[in-house]
């Protein structure tokens, strides 16, 4: 079970659990992962290992709402099709910048964030 609590605008921290207990200690099986957009410089990637930033891709922004959401989605999916550390915050970074590419609450456009993601550059910052 992958789980995202987000405590403040700027971060969500998700972690992979057995399983929920409510009103209990829940404790991460796997690392935790901080995401967190930076606005037009892209976003930043925290995990025990290392720092990733992705800079921001040229696209024309029509609205913000949902791109952080969009973040944690494309993190998650990724999780869930056990790819590789860099691979999910590639499709991380790809469904935000896809996000914002739309105006409102409009879905991400599937064939934009594939388009995206090949463009998507990562660079890994040691802790």
């Amino acid at each position: 079970m992958i789980v995202t609590v987000t405590p403040n605008l700027a971060f969500d921290r998700t972690v992979v659990l057995d399983e929920l207990k409510p009103g209990k200690v829940n404790r991460a099986k796997k690392t935790r992962v901080d995401l967190g957009g930076i606005g037009s410089r892209g976003s930043i990637t925290v995990t025990a290992d290392g720092a990733f930033i992705t800079p921001a891709l040229n696209v024309k922004v029509r609205g913000t709402v949902g791109a952080g959401d969009a973040m944690v989605a494309g993190f998650a999916q990724a999780l869930d099709q056990s790819l590789s550390l860099t691979d999910a915050v590639k499709m991380a970074a790809a469904a935000s910048f896809a996000a914002v590419t739309r105006e409102g609450t409009e879905p991400v456009d599937f064939d934009t964030f594939k388009a995206l993601l090949s463009q998507v550059k990562i660079e890994k910052v040691p802790l």
